[in-house]
């Protein structure tokens, strides 16, 4: 069952804005409650790598 969440999928422009976000200059991050791991995984499987400076999770274990 957690492997759906491990395959979301980014709504189909968000990529696209934020990489104009990022290449104007603005620091990109993002708060989940998802593991570390799974964050991992939701951000490579849409593409997304190399966008964000940081992942944060509010995950303590």
């Amino acid at each position: 069952m957690l492997q759906g969440f491990l395959r979301l999928d980014a709504w189909p422009d968000a990529k696209a804005v934020l990489l104009q976000m990022k290449a104007a200059g603005l620091r990109l991050a993002f708060l989940s409650n998802f593991s570390a791991a799974m964050l991992d995984a939701c951000v490579k499987h849409a593409g997304l790598e190399g966008i964000f400076e940081e992942h944060l999770t509010t995950d303590s274990s």
